[in-house]
């Protein structure tokens, strides 16, 4: 919804020149953030991520604005003409023909996606800060395994996903003793998920236990 404001502080002029960036003050009603440049009638586009009804009050705080420098404006253009600009990035859009949301929810929900396109990627993420290592029990031989039987349909899937897994570099070839075959479960919008069925390692894994606090102590104490 688009509603006429006023700042609280009157404009020292009105300049073409000047830009000033709109900050949201509340998550609900949320104000979309933006750049507004100062004129007797402003507009701003509010809305509501609840269930409920929101009444906007007279006078009532909704947005901050703030005067950008020049310094700001000029890496806001350099940014808005790069080749990676949010803008051209293509926005992945999930597929909402299976979900209990009702129309309004949905509509609501592409909305969110599309106010923050960096956030949604159909690219795996991967991390190189932590290496994960696994310990064996004692005297544990390797279990190789063979492959499941898969139809030609499911094993068409299996080789895609793993050719896309080879080309992003989130697997490579291995030459180890271990061996684990892959499982295909059904997810509720009808796709197949990519699994390794491990329960042969995990059998075999010295598990890592942590000791969690008691909680009753605090809460007694509190």
């Amino acid at each position: 919804m688009i509603i006429p404001v006023q700042p609280t502080k009157p404009f020292s002029k009105f300049s073409p020149d000047e830009t000033y960036s709109v900050s949201s003050l509340h998550e609900n009603p949320r104000v979309t953030n933006g750049l507004i440049s100062p004129s007797k009638t402003l507009f701003i586009e509010i809305s509501n991520f609840s269930h409920d009804s929101i009444e906007v009050h007279p006078q009532q705080k909704l947005a901050v604005m703030e005067l950008l420098t020049e310094h700001q404006l000029n890496s806001l253009s350099r940014l808005s003409h790069t080749p990676h600009s949010i803008e051209e990035e293509q926005i992945c859009l999930p597929d909402l023909s299976y979900s209990d949301l009702n129309d309004i929810q949905k509509a609501k929900l592409v909305t969110l996606i599309k106010q923050y396109p960096q956030v949604f990627t159909e690219k795996l993420g991967r991390t190189h800060l932590v290496k994960h290592v696994i310990e064996l029990q004692p005297g544990t031989q390797p279990a190789n395994t063979q492959p499941y039987r898969l139809p030609p349909s499911k094993k068409a899937i299996v080789d895609q996903q793993l050719e896309e897994m080879l080309q992003a570099g989130h697997i490579t070839p291995s030459h180890s003793l271990w061996a684990s075959p892959i499982v295909l479960f059904p997810k509720k919008d009808g796709t197949l998920r990519f699994c390794v069925d491990y329960r042969k390692l995990n059998a075999n894994t010295i598990r890592t236990a942590y000791h969690m606090p008691r909680v009753d102590g605090p809460l007694l104490h509190a």
